[in-house]
This record gives structure tokens, C-alpha cells and sequence, in this order.
């Protein structure tokens, strides 16, 4: 009896202590982006630290057309992204975010933003698309994983098993 339940323990203690080595791809969503001229910033991305790669963006101005390919320099701090098919004059956006984004979810401030159209066919330079667009308001956020979800899951299993067991052994 004792030998099961010590077997047990240590299966609980290895199934808590390990990790896997896989990659955490969190959905960012744009909220309450705003610019001082009245215009609107929507979408999402997916973002992923361990490798800084975005994914899935599909981010709007306006009602203008969605914009997905993500434009280099982008990093933990940045994210710039035009259209798909980039052409001298096609729309383009940056946004800086306050702090670096994470797998841990949550929310994000803006700290700055622009919207402006590619100069050249490569769209390595930006210009502003009239006026200088600030952002006044706005952040990213993403749900908060709860890893924890499972071990306890996992204990509360082990321990149902535990109880089963000790009631067949025991007179």
C-alpha cells in the first residue's frame, strides 16, 4: 500500500516539475485605439516571445483596407504591418507598446502610434498620411493563461486514485 502511494507522489512531484518545450503563441487584441484626428486603429495579432514572431495580423484604419504582412523592424517593442501586397503609397502603421509584449497575456498601453503610406515599393520608409496621426488613447490585450489549471487537475486525480486505493486495502 505504502509502495502505491509513495509511486504516486513521485508521478506527482515529476508530472508538476516538468516543463515542455513548445512554443506560446498569444492572441493580441487592439483596444480603444484612438488617434487625435478622430481615427480608429482595430484588429489583432498573435505574438509569440520565446521566438518574437507575429502572426495572424489583421489590423485596420478606419475602414480601410486589413492590413497582415508585418513589416521589418518589428520586435517585443513595435509592430509595424502593411497590406499584403506592398506598393509605393500602400498604407502602412507602427505602434510602439509601453512595455515589451509577453506569452503572460494581459494589457499593454500604447505608448505611440503612426499611420502613414509606404514611400517606396519595399516599404523600408514611411510617410505620414497627411497630418501626423498620434494616438490618444488605446492598449493591447490578451487573456492571462492559468498553467496552474492543470496540475491541480492532475493532483486532484492522483488523490481520487489514492482514495480508491487505500479503501480497497484496507479490512
Amino acid at each position: 500500500m505504502s509502495k502505491t502511494i509513495t509511486l504516486m507522489a513521485t508521478l506527482a512531484v515529476a508530472l508538476l516539475c516538468s516543463t515542455t518545450a513548445s512554443a506560446t503563441t498569444v492572441k493580441w487584441t487592439l483596444s480603444g485605439v484612438d488617434f487625435s484626428g478622430g481615427h480608429v486603429l482595430q484588429g489583432s495579432f498573435d505574438y509569440d516571445a520565446d521566438t518574437v514572431q507575429y502572426t495572424n495580423v489583421a489590423v485596420q484604419f478606419d475602414s480601410g483596407s486589413v492590413m497582415t504582412q508585418v513589416n521589418s523592424p518589428s520586435n517585443a517593442n513595435r509592430l509595424t504591418a502593411a497590406l499584403p501586397v506592398v506598393t509605393q503609397g500602400s498604407p502602412d502603421f507602427y505602434i510602439y507598446f509601453s512595455s515589451p509584449l509577453t506569452n503572460s497575456g494581459g494589457t499593454i498601453s500604447l505608448a505611440e502610434a503612426d499611420y502613414g503610406s509606404c514611400v517606396n515599393s519595399g516599404c523600408t520608409d514611411v510617410a505620414a498620411q497627411g497630418a501626423f496621426q498620434v494616438i490618444s488613447v488605446g492598449s493591447v490585450t490578451a487573456p492571462t493563461p492559468e498553467p496552474a489549471t492543470m496540475a491541480l487537475s492532475g493532483i486532484a486525480g492522483l488523490a481520487f486514485i489514492a482514495t480508491r486505493l487505500r479503501k480497497r486495502y484496507v479490512c
